[in-house]
C-alpha cells in the first residue's frame, strides 16, 4: 500500500488551541506492518494544549513549514475548517478532514470541491459532535457564572435546541448545580413533547413552530441559550420580531453559531474571542448581552478539549487511515 503523508497544521483561528489528534496517538492509530504513514507538523502546533515540537518528533513527525504541511501532506488533519488563504494551498487530490461546517461556510466548500478537493467533516462521524457538544454543556454554566448578572440563577432560563447534547448537558448541571425545577426554564426544539435526556431527566419541550409559545418564552426569559443544529445547519427560528419581545438586560449564550447561529439577524452572529467574550446589541429601548460560545477557549479548556477529541476521533481515524484515498462514502461531502 502506499506510503501516505498527513500533515497537521497550526490553527490560525484566534485563539483556537485544540488539536485533533494528541502526538501520543500517532504511534498508536494502525499496527506496524498495516501502512506507513509520514506525519507532518507545522511548528507550534498544539502549544496552548501544552505540546512542544519536541512532543511532536519524540513521536515520529517531521516539524516543517506551514507551506510544507500543504505543499506535501496528502491528507490535511485540523479541528477547524480551512480558511480562505489556507484553502488556496489545496489542490487537486488532497483531502481535509476537520469541523467543516459545510452550511456555514459555503464559499470555501464549493471552491475545494471545485478543485476537486476531498472534503470530510467530523460532523459526518456523531462521536465527534457528542463529544464537543457534551464539554460546552458543562461550560454553560461557567460562562454564565462569568459573564452574566449572578442574578441569573433567579431567572428563567430559555433553551434552543433543548433536545441535543450540549442543552441536555446544560440542564442536567444546570438541574444539579443550581435547583432548576422544570418551571424555572423553557425548552424548544424541532420536536415537541416529553423528552428523556440521557441524564435521566424528563422535561417538556415546545416546538420552535408554536409561535405562541415561542413569543409568551421570549417576553419572560431573561437567559438565552442556544444551541439548535440540524444537517441543514443551524436554524434560525428566533426572527427580528421575536428579539422584540427580550426583555431589557437579556443574556444570550450562543453555542450553534459556527453553523450560523439560531437568530436571524446578523447583529446577534458576531464572532466572539476570549480577548473580547461579549459584546452588546442596543435596541432603541433595551440592551442585549451576547456571547458566542465556540471560540472562547477560556470557557473550554483546550488541552481538554484535545484529549476528548482525539479519544471520540480515534475509531474515524484508524478507518480513514486505512482507506485513504478510497475512504468510505458517508465521510465524504459531495456538494450542497
Amino acid at each position: 500500500m502506499k506510503k501516505l503523508t498527513v500533515g497537521i497544521p497550526r490553527e490560525i483561528m484566534p485563539g483556537e488551541g485544540r488539536v485533533a489528534i494528541l502526538p501520543g496517538s500517532l504511534l498508536n492509530f494502525l499496527p506496524r506492518g498495516v501502512r506507513e504513514i509520514n506525519w507532518l507538523v507545522e511548528e507550534g502546533v498544539g502549544r496552548e494544549s501544552g505540546f512542544s515540537n519536541e512532543d511532536w518528533t519524540r513521536c515520529g513527525a517531521e516539524i516543517v513549514s506551514r507551506y510544507g504541511v500543504f505543499a506535501r501532506a496528502d491528507l490535511i488533519i485540523k479541528v477547524k475548517q480551512p480558511f480562505p488563504e489556507e484553502a488556496s494551498f489545496l489542490c487537486s487530490g488532497q483531502g481535509v478532514a476537520c469541523f467543516h461546517h459545510v452550511n456555514a461556510n459555503q464559499e470555501v466548500v464549493k471552491g475545494l470541491l471545485k478543485k476537486k478537493v476531498s472534503i470530510l467533516p467530523f460532523e459526518c462521524y456523531p462521536p465527534a459532535i457528542r463529544a464537543m457538544s457534551q464539554l460546552a454543556g458543562e461550560r454553560v454554566r461557567v460562562v454564565l457564572d462569568k459573564f452574566c448578572d449572578s442574578s441569573w440563577r433567579r431567572e428563567k432560563i430559555f433553551f434552543g435546541g433543548a433536545r441535543g447534547t450540549v442543552c441536555q448537558t446544560a440542564i442536567h448541571h444546570l438541574w444539579n448545580t443550581v435547583g432548576n425545577p422544570e418551571r424555572q426554564f423553557w425548552a424548544f426544539d424541532l420536536t415537541g413533547g416529553w423528552f428523556d435526556s440521557v441524564f435521566g431527566r424528563r422535561y417538556f419541550t415546545f416546538p420552535t413552530t408554536d409561535e405562541i409559545k415561542l413569543m409568551a418564552a421570549i417576553a419572560e426569559c431573561k437567559v438565552f441559550v442556544l444551541a439548535a443544529i440540524t444537517k441543514q445547519g443551524a436554524p434560525k427560528f428566533l426572527k427580528p420580531h421575536h428579539l422584540d419581545l427580550m426583555p431589557d438586560g437579556a443574556f444570550v449564550l450562543q453555542i450553534s453559531i459556527d453553523e450560523g447561529g439560531n437568530i436571524d439577524d446578523p447583529d446577534f452572529c458576531q464572532t466572539t474571542y476570549w480577548s473580547d467574550p461579549t459584546y452588546y446589541v442596543r435596541r432603541v429601548t433595551k440592551e442585549i448581552q451576547v456571547c458566542n460560545l465556540p471560540n472562547l477557549p477560556g470557557c473550554i479548556n483546550p488541552s481538554q478539549s484535545s484529549v476528548a477529541l482525539d479519544r471520540a476521533l480515534r475509531p474515524y481515524f484508524i478507518e480513514l487511515l486505512r482507506t485513504w484515498p478510497r475512504v468510505p462514502r458517508k465521510y465524504i461531502f459531495r456538494g450542497f
